[in-house]
């Protein structure tokens, strides 16, 4: 794990302890941060390490919609969509296409 992403622990235990309002903000903040200044290899090490079965379905639509307007800059955010996808559909079959619409 790259060492500055300490964060992402953070998300994951408000995840655990049932807050997505202030895992979404981490989430939004510090990739907003990532994506302003340029670091996109950054944040497309990020969406690597990104463990989908410590979120909740919010968190994972979060890290999409948060990277949305960069996809085309982070390789590595198909592959994390792709997963999700599986992942929703394993878990909620009927609205997984439609939470993932746009993203």
């Amino acid at each position: 794990m790259i060492t500055d992403l300490f964060w992402l622990q953070d998300v994951y235990i408000a995840v655990a302890n049932g807050q997505q309002r202030p895992a979404l903000d981490t989430i939004f903040n510090r990739v907003d941060d990532m994506l302003t200044t340029g670091q996109f290899e950054r944040c497309d090490k990020l969406l690597q390490q990104v463990s989908i079965r410590r979120l909740d379905v919010q968190t994972m639509i979060g890290f999409l919609a948060a990277t949305l307007l960069a996809d085309h800059k982070l390789p590595s955010r198909k592959k994390l969509r792709e997963e999700i996808l599986l992942y929703i559909r394993a878990a909620e079959p009927e609205r997984a296409e439609s939470l993932l619409r746009g993203l």
